[in-house]
């Protein structure tokens, strides 16, 4: 009697053991079904794929298979007519293979703007897509970036369409000196207290710009624009920059317990105005408020996106 009570126990376990599996294999599969149709949404729905919806959701579908079974980034068009190289482990190179133009609205701004010769700096650059795409239509980049990972990626796609780069490869601060800079973050990596993380050379826009005069500025180093736009105070009084955008979510109060309007006051006080970009390429007067990048200029420079 024993080992058949032993016995039955034993097929419950295995019964158990092959119903959780089966709990979780479907776990896994509505999992991934979610994922899926999120995918298919966000790439559906994104400006910058009208026109060439079916053919952007196959090319995303087929930059997820590639990492995920193979392991391996994915060439993507990005742009009108520049590539770049895409992997699963970069959230920037993601959005670029969802979107060909990822930050639609804000390039749209930048597309009405620029003009060959121009020069651009992309304060933040991570593996470049804002460099890539403000080469693309013929502006001198500067490109800013402290992380040895993106930068070797940033690089890499600038040479993948024999573009040319300025690459400053510090981060740029209200003064010079060694910063500590986070890692193994993405995207997120940003500015930390000293001794918790990797040293890093930070320097002053106005020091390094040298004089020169500046078309556009993109900051986006998660939560320290206001750093930046210290460290730049000589160009801004001399209406050096034109036009700035500027990332302005809730970075700059988790990572250094501040408000945006503290920028807003420096950007004030200097006689730049807050705007926030239409899918048109045109520029809205706005508040301090968190949200979306902003972009900062005086009225008389961008009357032409008014």
């Amino acid at each position: 009697m024993v080992p058949d009570l032993l016995a039955r126990l034993g097929g419950l376990r295995r019964i158990c053991s092959l119903d959780r599996r089966r709990s979780c294999d479907r776990r896994r599969v509505r999992h991934m079904s979610i994922g899926a149709r999120r995918l298919a949404v966000k790439v559906w729905n994104h400006p910058a794929n009208e026109g060439r919806r079916g053919r952007q959701l196959a090319r995303a579908v087929a930059f997820q298979v590639r990492g995920r079974l193979l392991g391996q980034p994915t060439l993507i068009r990005v742009g009108a007519r520049s590539t770049m190289l895409a992997s699963l482990d970069s959230s920037a190179s993601i959005l670029a293979a969802y979107a060909r133009q990822p930050d639609y609205a804000e390039w749209q701004v930048w597309k009405r703007f620029l003009s060959v010769g121009d020069v651009f700096v992309d304060v933040g650059s991570n593996i470049g897509t804002y460099s890539v795409l403000a080469a693309e239509v013929g502006a001198y980049v500067i490109s800013v970036e402290p992380d040895p990972v993106n930068v070797s990626r940033l690089r890499h796609n600038l040479e993948l369409n024999n573009y040319q780069s300025e690459i400053w490869e510090c981060a740029l601060t209200a003064r010079k000196t060694t910063l500590s800079f986070s890692e193994e973050l993405d995207s997120m990596n940003h500015i930390v207290m000293a001794g918790q993380g990797r040293a890093v050379l930070g320097e002053r826009f106005d020091d390094r710009i040298a004089g020169r005069h500046v078309r556009g500025m993109k900051v986006d180093v998660e939560g320290a624009e206001r750093q930046v736009v210290i460290g730049a105070l000589e160009a801004l009084r001399g209406r050096r920059i034109d036009l700035l955008q500027l990332e302005w979510n809730e970075c700059a109060q988790t990572n250094f317990g501040e408000s945006r309007a503290e920028l807003k006051a420096v950007l004030d006080e200097v006689g730049y105005e807050l705007y926030r970009p239409t899918r048109a390429g045109k520029l809205v007067p706005t508040g301090s408020e968190e949200g979306t990048d902003v972009f900062a200029a005086r009225p008389e420079a961008v009357a032409s996106l008014l």
